[in-house]
């Protein structure tokens, strides 16, 4: 039985992996600002506004005083 070993010039560089790893953690915590100018700007409504929407202040101060690590479902 043999086991194949991956070729070298497929393996990524650790400069690279290093880079992706940033750019993806870069993303992610401006994700993370959006979703906290999008909890600000939801409690920034009025009554009226958010009875538009179907929302209703208790709901929208727990939305808005969420971490900002915390990020909804689907927003990853």
């Amino acid at each position: 039985m043999t086991t194949s070993v991956p070729s070298i010039a497929y393996l990524p560089s650790s400069e690279t992996s290093n880079s992706i790893q940033l750019d993806s953690l870069w993303r992610r915590l401006k994700l993370m600002w959006q979703v906290q100018r999008e909890r600000n700007a939801l409690g920034d409504l009025d009554n009226r506004m958010l009875e538009d929407i179907g929302l209703d202040r208790k709901s929208v101060a727990a939305e808005a005083n969420r971490s900002f690590f915390d990020l909804p479902a689907g927003r990853a």
